[in-house]
């Protein structure tokens, strides 16, 4: 069987694919970042006629699109989320249209979400309220579209809050990361960084690229499948976990104070019942 995985220089491009290699599966890669392996395409996946052409080529029988941008610039993010998974689909429409394709969605998308009313099923109105979330939203709309209007073999994983290491600095676990190197190196005496109360679900990248397989080889066209662990987790006790592995505690921090009515206060934890069921 052959697998293209897009966006596959990123954090969780990597993690899938080892799981992927183990599989011995023919897996393309493409990213707009050169990569050192085999059957891997340096692509720009927002310009039609480069994902066409890729496609073409590979024909894939799966396609695990990665491809994102977590910047809350509109212009940016509308051209890696909704831009290249549009590239994308029209391309399968054309030239692979038995593909199964599985796009990677956000828990962005559901918005600001009190506490009482988690854990958040996906069957939860869409209600973005960040650049990205609404990007993300667009994108997992395109998909539906392409499944009902084209019956492209289409599923949808929205993915929660992501753990490991190479994750970009716009995320938590990412710039926690980065301020951990710096202040190992002399470049900083304090860790600064937001208010830390609120309910986050923290999924790691192994387990999330595990997950999509599963909903790969098990889900139905067509469906939105949350990708978590189903288990809350105040920010602090994960920014407390993460300083120990370096052997920091909190006094390495400095937290922020919330303001008004923020991330502070809301959580984001997913019911992962749907993604259970598939075994």
């Amino acid at each position: 069987m052959t697998v293209l995985v897009t966006g596959a220089a990123g954090a969780t491009g990597q993690a899938l694919l080892r799981i992927l290699d183990k599989n011995r599966l023919s897996v393309h890669t493409a990213d707009v970042r050169a990569l050192a392996r085999d059957l891997h395409t340096t692509c720009d996946l927002a310009s039609p006629e480069a994902t066409l052409s890729l496609v073409r080529a590979v024909r894939p029988a799966v396609v695990y699109h990665l491809v994102g941008t977590f910047t809350n610039d509109f212009a940016r993010d509308h051209t890696a989320n909704v831009l290249a998974a549009r590239a994308l689909l029209e391309a399968v429409r054309s030239e692979a249209p038995k593909c199964r394709v599985l796009v990677v969605g956000s828990a962005a998308e559901y918005g600001l979400v009190p506490a009482p009313e988690c854990p958040i099923a996906e069957t939860r109105p869409p209600r973005p309220a960040s650049v990205y979330g609404l990007t993300k939203c667009m994108q997992s709309t395109l998909a539906g579209y392409y499944h009902a209007a084209f019956g492209l073999d289409v599923v949808v994983a929205r993915t929660f809050n992501l753990k490991g290491r190479g994750l970009p600095g716009e995320l938590l676990p990412g710039r926690l990361d980065r301020e951990i190197e710096r202040k190992k190196k002399g470049e900083i005496e304090i860790i600064t960084l937001g208010p830390l109360d609120a309910l986050r679900d923290y999924v790691s990248l192994e387990q999330a690229a595990r997950h999509y397989v599963r909903i790969v080889e098990k889900g139905v066209a067509g469906e939105t499948y949350n990708v978590g662990s189903g288990r809350p987790v105040k920010m602090r006790d994960y920014v407390t976990e993460r300083l120990a592995e370096d052997g920091l505690g909190l006094d390495a921090i400095v937290e922020g104070a919330a303001a008004g009515n923020t991330a502070a206060a809301l959580a984001s934890w997913a019911d992962i019942r749907k993604l259970e069921a598939l075994g």
